[in-house]
């Protein structure tokens, strides 16, 4: 009875062992993915700021003449025709009207001087790019993320604002060649725990309030990067996953996969290995 236990224990311990290590290989892949992901976003962060700089210093030193709208328009379409990741660029007047953009046309009396990177802007006087919340475009409806800068005039008074825009749904469509599963998910969102995209895409998700979550009230404030083991608020599936946070931009990218999934090898195979333990002690 007593090497019986003991060989009962000595299982337990291997499967448990087993356990953990799948565990942790979905904790390393995790994390791995989320780092790489946070350099995407970084880049294409990155590259709509550059352009905004160049737009900023274009309006400050030329002023907004014709002219100076004529090589700005120029210089949106060249950076956008480089830039796929790119949605839109825009200029504003201090009183939010649109200035010129890289669409079309804009929607008739559009003024955007309800937006938060707008208020930041007139209130706030740095040189500093704005990351703002995501919000839902007034040419087509759909969720974009902002990035922002100030313009100046000669006497260093507030002239206006720059934006950049990029879509929500094309970060989730380059996150759905990555695989975590058919449960699993990637998100990124902003410092405050605003959701700025989600895979799979849902458009109802983009801006929803993930801050109570204890990712971002306890571990993404202290930490930089890791696993973390949650429940979704999103969809109540328990998964695994792992974050990085952008130092430059304060957005964290979270990958995950779904316990279930995980652990499914894992489970089959401890069914088959119990059921032959428990027939050799009952031999």
């Amino acid at each position: 009875m007593a090497i019986c236990v003991a060989f009962l224990m000595l299982e337990g311990w291997r499967e448990w062992t087993s356990r953990e290590a799948a565990v942790h290989r979905a904790e390393q892949e995790m994390t791995n993915l989320a780092r790489s992901l946070r350099q995407h976003a970084d880049d294409t962060f990155q590259m709509a700021e550059l352009a905004l700089a160049n737009l900023v210093d274009q309006f400050e030193t030329e002023g907004t003449g014709a002219t100076s709208l004529q090589r700005a328009r120029a210089s949106m379409d060249a950076n956008l025709g480089s830039n796929s990741r790119l949605r839109a660029l825009h200029a504003f007047r201090p009183d939010g009207s649109w200035l010129v953009n890289s669409l079309d046309a804009a929607p008739p009396g559009a003024n955007n001087a309800d937006r938060d990177y707008f208020k930041h802007h007139a209130s706030v006087d740095d040189r500093l790019t704005f990351v703002g919340p995501p919000v839902k475009s007034r040419t087509d409806g759909q969720w974009v993320m902002t990035l922002s800068r100030r313009i100046n005039d000669a006497a260093g008074q507030f002239a206006g604002v720059v934006s950049a825009t990029l879509t929500a749904k094309s970060f989730a469509d380059y996150y759905r060649q990555f695989n975590v599963g058919g449960h699993g998910s990637i998100i990124l969102a902003s410092r405050d725990g605003l959701v700025m995209s989600r895979a799979p895409y849902d458009d109802a998700v983009v801006g929803m309030d993930v801050s109570a979550s204890r990712l971002f009230a306890e571990i993404v404030p202290k930490t930089h990067s890791g696993a973390y083991h949650y429940v979704s608020p999103i969809d109540d599936v328990a998964r695994i996953g792992g974050y990085d946070k952008s130092d430059r931009y304060g957005f964290v990218v979270m990958a995950a996969a779904a316990e279930e999934q995980v652990l499914a090898a894992w489970i089959s195979g401890a069914i088959q290995r119990s059921i032959a333990t428990l027939a050799f002690i009952g031999l």
